[in-house]
């Protein structure tokens, strides 16, 4: 809405995402046009971008996977020829970098995270970062019912249309007391992903997903034509995982045929995260690793 997206309007979004990132586009009638993504990064392929533009694509949402960047110095030339707006989903990017740029700082808007299983998380609720200050006052408006400045909720004045995403000071606390602890976190997922790398990585049966040194993934990710054996064994040993999501044209909303979408559907059946807590022990990594590796003997 802050970008003038109106019906009619196309959005390019990744068909490899939490279905949230379409379905914001959705609300406003505008048209989701969805793009296949990258085998190894799990990220929005730019050649497939250029592919889908037309005269009618207003924005592009792109969506960090699981903290990593995606190609964005491609990305941002095809922006800047197209003349289309930059929206960047770093949900799960908190902290993690693009080179010397954090994500969620490239492009017009970059919207953040803070539900239950986020690096800093309040329950629910997100944040908008934006290096424009008409896009700021635009946003504040469009968040408190139209109000530049929160009033008595009597006598304001709502001189824009706005809506109610206020967020309250109780879970703003809660964030900001986490600050405290972000670069702990932090190192504490590099500890869990060396761990899991390097006791994972000599099974050639596994892919592990690349990372760059200055990205901080939210999860560790495995793909593996084995996935379904190994979530068989990581069940019989009580171990939970969380599966990969399913291509969001297989989804009721943007039901649509599956023959431009192969890695999509491709990466979406053969992965999974496993265990990534805060508190994950080098014993409990070991002991997942110890039952992935069983498939395979």
């Amino acid at each position: 809405m802050a970008l003038d997206v109106e019906a009619n309007d196309e959005v390019i979004v990744p068909n490899f995402t939490f279905i949230a990132t379409a379905n914001a586009a959705k609300m406003l009638g505008a048209k989701v046009k969805l793009v296949d993504v990258d085998k190894k990064t799990l990220n929005i392929d730019p050649v497939k971008i250029k592919e889908a533009i037309t005269d009618k694509t207003k924005c592009l949402v792109t969506v960090d996977i699981n903290g990593r960047a995606c190609q964005y110095k491609e990305i941002l030339k095809i922006c800047k020829e197209y003349k289309i707006k930059l929206i960047t989903d770093s949900a799960e990017a908190f902290y993690s970098n693009f080179k010397n740029k954090k994500l969620g700082t490239i492009g017009e808007i970059g919207c953040f995270s803070f539900s239950a299983m986020k690096t800093i998380s309040t329950g629910q609720g997100g944040m908008l970062a934006t290096n424009s200050k008409k896009l700021y006052l635009k946003l504040k408006k469009l968040k408190d019912q139209g109000r530049r400045e929160q009033g008595t909720g009597g006598d304001d004045i709502h001189n824009h249309l706005g809506f109610n995403f206020k967020y309250t000071n109780l879970q703003a606390s809660i964030g900001i007391a986490q600050l405290k602890k972000l670069k702990s976190r932090v190192r504490k997922f590099k500890i869990r992903d060396d761990k899991y790398t390097e006791l994972l990585s000599q099974n050639k049966n596994i892919f592990i997903p690349p990372k760059e040194k200055k990205e901080v993934l939210q999860w560790f990710d495995i793909i593996s034509d084995d996935i379904e054996k190994i979530k068989d064994n990581l069940r019989r040993n009580k171990i939970d995982f969380r599966s990969f999501w399913l291509p969001l044209n297989t989804q009721i909303t943007y039901k649509e045929s599956s023959i431009n979408y192969a890695n999509s559907h491709f990466i979406s059946k053969k992965g999974i995260w496993l265990p990534s807590y805060f508190g994950i022990t080098t014993d409990e990594i070991e002991f997942v690793c110890k039952k992935i590796h069983e498939v395979f003997e």
